[in-house]
């Protein structure tokens, strides 16, 4: 199903799929938080369910992770005064 879809068509369906989140753009950044792997929405895969609805999904192999796992993966932090503090450390994931 995903090599079917135009960029414009994935990131409507990406919005109506992933209810926590807004999604602006294909290129926007998430954590997911079952592999800690940082996908995009041209990433995510999308299929159809066995009810015949689409689901997105991460893209990690073997990982399950669905929009629900997924948490803003902000570049913002590379942007910052002082990056000698900041720290992306996930261990606590």
């Amino acid at each position: 199903m995903t090599d079917q879809l135009a960029p414009p068509d994935r990131l409507t369906l990406l919005q109506k799929l992933d209810r926590q989140r807004v999604w602006h753009s294909l290129d926007e950044r998430r954590l997911c938080v079952i592999c800690r792997s940082v996908i995009t929405g041209r990433e995510v895969v999308i299929r159809e369910a066995v009810t015949g609805q689409p689901e997105a999904h991460c893209p990690t192999a073997e990982c399950n992770g669905t929009p629900g796992d997924w948490f803003h993966y902000a570049s913002a932090c590379a942007a910052d005064p002082a990056p000698s503090k900041r720290t992306e450390d996930f261990s606590f994931l």
